[in-house]
């Protein structure tokens, strides 16, 4: 997926600033969040970079998968692919928006959500693919 890295890059660059505005003490654009939940976007940013990193692996394995062994894997596989996208998709949305419009509690409950969705899609790769 070609957007991946662009999207890689635009959180790095936000990890940083978000970081910088902690160091300095001013706590995003316009005081608005914590210190804790300055540093919670953080934690969002960098796991979102973690979890587009893995769906570009899954992009691989679901290339070289041996689907024709089990029924109905390649399905399950694209389904659990797919709710992790868009998780990802709506999580990256939502960390994109300026500091007066972001809602910290949905950022919160995305940044868990999806957490949850990529540890469900590597227990699936672990337990039923290989």
């Amino acid at each position: 997926h070609p957007l991946i890295g662009k999207g890689e890059k635009f959180a790095a660059k936000q990890i940083k600033e978000t970081n910088a505005r902690i160091m300095s003490g001013n706590t995003l654009e316009n005081g608005n969040f914590t210190v804790n939940e300055s540093r919670f976007l953080v934690n969002a940013l960098r796991g979102l970079v973690e979890c587009r990193r893995f769906l570009k692996l899954t992009y691989v394995l679901g290339y070289f998968a041996d689907f024709d062994r089990v029924p109905l894997m390649k399905e399950r596989f694209e389904c659990h692919q797919g709710t992790l996208e868009g998780f990802t998709e709506e999580l990256s949305g939502h960390l994109e928006k300026p500091d007066l419009e972001m809602e910290i509690q949905q950022v919160i409950n995305l940044t868990r959500t999806t957490e949850t969705y990529m540890k469900n899609l590597v227990d699936y790769i672990d337990n039923e693919m290989i």
